[in-house]
């Protein structure tokens, strides 16, 4: 009997967010293409349960848009754990509320992943598109509080760079051992204020990474980057607290996006898609999940997006 190939999910189950994210790589919001029409529950259950039952879901990560917004969310978090699946919920914190803290760590979720982009309120909150600093703070409270896994993310523009040291001290202080450090991407929404906030080259992410290492040493936190850069050799041997990243997206991946309208994508930051999983794209999927086991390289893969703006090195370091 054949095993079935592993799959880690991005669920973008919910395209509408309370914020408006300077930054948001969601691909329709630049106007490019039209917004993903979220299917019903019923819908959405058939789809992941094919998944599911199909191929063996390690993780799954609750995106959106802001997942919280999605009414059915219970009952979608409780199905991945069904089936043994570790859940992860990735919300800018806002709508986290005590007692949905309670509600999502009972139905499955593992780990809390909210955003924090600056110690600074005001350029959080301009970043975010709208006020949400103090309740984002609020939420990692009420997370460490109860007990979950809080991890930390931090997009990095030209405008907050400079600020992840201080945004590390923060969390740390609340005892957050794991953040998410993400190179500002620019799509959707981020395409349109590119200019505006800047997209960060290797020569100034290098030194605030390097003493970010120093910080998160002293507070115990591991920085994994969630975006490729290219790091030489000699710096990132000198790197103890930080995890690098490579692009994911080649034949034969592990790792792919689930929209709100059930297509699968290869990559986030993109709107193309394989088809949905009910109309071919499921058996696209799983035929190219059994080419091959999944590659390791020794090198670092460039984002395709930002080398495609000229925005990173062609090559691997």
């Amino acid at each position: 009997m054949m095993s079935k190939p592993s799959l880690q999910l991005w669920l973008e189950l919910e395209p509408q967010c309370n914020l408006a994210c300077r930054f948001c790589y969601n691909y329709w919001k630049d106007g490019s293409a039209p917004e993903p029409v979220r299917r019903s529950t019923l819908e959405t259950v058939a789809a992941l349960r094919v998944l599911f039952e199909n191929t063996r879901v390690t993780q799954v990560a609750f995106s959106g848009g802001e997942p919280l917004l999605r009414p059915d969310l219970i009952e979608l978090i409780s199905l991945a754990r069904s089936y043994g699946a570790s859940s992860i919920l990735t919300t800018n914190g806002t709508l986290l509320t005590r007692q949905r803290v309670v509600e999502l760590r009972e139905a499955g979720i593992e780990t809390f992943q909210i955003s924090m982009h600056s110690h600074l309120p005001a350029v959080h909150d301009y970043l975010s598109g709208g006020v949400a600093w103090h309740t984002a703070l609020a939420a990692m409270i009420r997370v460490r509080e109860s007990g979950s896994h809080l991890v930390s993310v931090f997009v990095a523009t030209s405008r907050n760079l400079s600020h992840f040291s201080n945004v590390l001290r923060m969390v740390g202080q609340l005892g957050v051992t794991q953040t998410v450090f993400n190179r500002f991407i620019p799509t959707g929404l981020g395409a349109i204020f590119k200019s505006e906030i800047g997209v960060p080259h290797e020569e100034q992410l290098l030194p605030i990474l390097s003493e970010a290492d120093k910080v998160a040493s002293d507070h115990g936190i591991r920085i994994q980057l969630g975006t490729p850069i290219e790091v030489p050799d000699a710096l990132s041997t000198t790197w103890r607290n930080i995890d690098l990243a490579s692009c994911p997206v080649q034949v034969g991946q592990h790792r792919w996006t689930l929209s709100a309208d059930l297509t699968l994508r290869r990559c986030n930051q993109s709107g193309s898609n394989i088809g949905s999983v009910s109309g071919g794209g499921f058996e696209k999927l799983v035929a190219e999940l059994r080419l091959a086991p999944e590659k390791r390289y020794e090198t670092i893969r460039s984002c395709g997006h930002l080398a495609s703006h000229r925005l990173v090195k062609l090559g691997a370091s």
